[in-house]
């Protein structure tokens, strides 16, 4: 049964939000029972476009400059290199494709760490990291990447509500 739902944006949110018709969003409040939800600088909150993932980090820093986030997101720093780095980057690499391809299973994500192992071979010779250690590990972090597109990944959006 379909019940038409209003969300009204208010203060900054009203200013600040640019939505159009089409775009997804995730409500994190409550309708009152006309069906309506107010959002503003006090009660409510909306996520536009919950699908692009942002960290706490990139958020924090839009702070001082919004575009600051971009920027360091565009223009990557050279220097040394290390194992976290070179490990984030394959994760991310294999994360983005799944995504892609929409597919994650055990074989997909284990044929596509043998293919980026490849690529990162300098890097992993840099490090002194022997790659059936290198395949080990990012083998052990295959579950992590199911477990989040299980949560996430789905052919429509899903309607989720937080009461509080």
């Amino acid at each position: 049964m379909d019940h038409e739902r209003t969300i009204q944006l208010r203060e900054s949110w009203y200013f600040d939000t640019d939505i159009s018709k089409g775009d997804y969003l995730h409500l994190i409040g409550t309708f009152d029972p006309s069906g309506t939800c107010v959002v503003d600088n006090a009660h409510n909150m909306i996520i536009l476009h919950p699908d692009f993932l942002v960290s706490s980090t990139v958020v924090a820093d839009s702070f001082s400059c919004v575009r600051k986030a971009v920027f360091q997101d565009r223009v990557k720093a050279t220097g040394d290199i290390s194992r976290p780095m070179v490990y984030g980057n394959i994760l991310h690499s294999l994360f983005q494709i799944a995504l892609e391809a929409n597919c994650f299973s055990t074989v997909f994500l284990r044929k596509s760490i043998d293919s980026l192992l490849l690529q990162y071979v300098e890097s992993l010779y840099m490090l002194k990291e022997p790659l059936p250690i290198a395949t080990e590990y990012l083998c052990s972090k295959i579950h992590l990447i199911q477990d989040w597109a299980g949560l996430f990944v789905s052919k429509k959006p899903k309607v989720v509500f937080f009461l509080s």
